[in-house]
């Protein structure tokens, strides 16, 4: 069983991946589990934050959050690990499919990287993007 405690984000459609990922026996913790029904009115900056605090991944199909100013800052402030899928008309099928497939590339990434990161989860790969955090940092 993986060490790994996910955090799935809204745009994600959780339910789905989240009981299919707990059936595989992982700690995962959905936006709505987080936060209830202020979950659709959270900011990304806040969930970011508290689940990165909490040694969370963050799972999320938002493939721009490291070009969002706020979004950006808050992953590198919060040292966030991050793996986004690159496009967010994927079926849930095929996001689990991808999940599953690279759960030991995640799980290896986040043993061997310190945060802030973000990967994107290809149809081929799970590729390293540039995440620039050079203007983020006091």
């Amino acid at each position: 069983m993986s060490e790994l405690r996910l955090f799935l984000d809204r745009s994600i459609g959780t339910k789905k991946i989240a009981r299919v990922l707990r059936e595989l026996g992982l700690d995962v913790e959905t936006i709505q589990d987080r936060y209830g029904r202020a979950a659709s009115t959270v900011p990304d900056e806040r969930w970011i934050h508290d689940a990165s605090r909490d040694g969370r991944i963050l799972v999320g199909a938002d493939q721009r959050i490291r070009y969002n100013r706020l979004e950006r800052r808050t992953i590198c402030l919060s040292s966030a690990r991050c793996f986004t899928f690159p496009r967010g008309d994927l079926s849930a099928v095929e996001m689990i499919d991808r999940l599953t497939r690279y759960l030991p590339e995640i799980e290896r990434i986040c043993t061997e990287t310190e945060g802030p990161f973000v990967y994107h989860l290809t149809a081929g790969a799970v590729v390293a993007m540039r995440l620039d955090c050079a203007d983020c940092l006091p």
